[in-house]
């Protein structure tokens, strides 16, 4: 791995014209107001998780080399996760991008270092506050799997229950966006609650117009499955 360079940390100042959150420049006043906004339970900060989806390589050379630029809008993405979080013990961001479509658990000759694990380097670089509070593990490839693999991720690390409030966060452009929250309704607990976050994350036009047909695919996906299990829980309520 590269070492980290100037470069690196400046990298954040240039998405947007807006800085990342940096440990250097959160004062004690900010850090208040911020946490005045977090949604609470009773007695208690309400569980917040925000699934950092990915989108391309945030390093050069498979991943490995000095960080790209323009900066990948995967960081556009978790920008978004962090403006609306608050770093404490009640709130993680989870990534679970991989290598690759094929071979989602196998490094792979153009890419050496995971999507997820790239993005967990950028945080340690960049947005050092909030290092201990990201779970990056490399499991699968496309949006539907991150959002699926990020919910059971976050449970499986004894982070949030099932049957607890959790607010979940998810940063995308607006017509992804659309498509995603097809996934929520479909994977997430019925007690987690999701906010959704539109942000510019360089989607070209060519990825805006392949959304479209995306949507139409997993709406007719989402039918079959929920039909399915309708079936299945008939089945099971006929046996009893």
């Amino acid at each position: 791995m590269a070492p980290a360079d100037s470069s690196e940390s400046a990298g954040a100042n240039l998405h947007a014209g807006k800085p990342l959150i940096l440990h250097s420049e959160i004062d004690s006043r900010a850090r208040r107001q911020h946490m005045d906004t977090q949604p609470r339970t009773k007695g208690s900060l309400m569980k917040t998780i925000g699934i950092a989806l990915a989108l391309g390589d945030i390093y050069e050379a498979a991943g490995s080399g000095r960080l790209h630029m323009p900066l990948d809008g995967g960081i556009a993405r978790l920008d978004g996760l962090i403006r609306q979080m608050t770093r404490d013990r009640s709130s993680l961001i989870v990534a679970t991008a991989g290598y690759s479509k094929h071979e989602p658990l196998v490094p792979q000759p153009d890419r050496m270092v995971s999507l997820a694990d790239q993005l967990a380097r950028y945080v340690r670089i960049n947005t050092v506050l909030w290092e201990d509070r990201v779970l990056a593990k490399p499991l699968c490839w496309s949006t539907r799997n991150e959002i699926r693999n990020g919910i059971k991720l976050a449970q499986r690390a004894g982070f949030a229950g099932r049957n607890e409030p959790v607010r979940v966060l998810i940063a995308s452009n607006w017509l992804h966006l659309i498509r995603i929250r097809l996934y929520t309704s479909l994977y997430m607990p019925k007690s987690w609650k999701v906010q959704f976050t539109a942000v510019d994350d360089r989607f070209s036009f060519r990825s805006h117009m392949s959304e479209f047909p995306k949507i139409i695919r997993d709406m007719l996906l989402n039918a079959r499955i929920l039909r399915r299990a309708r079936r299945i829980r008939s089945a099971r309520q006929m046996k009893r």
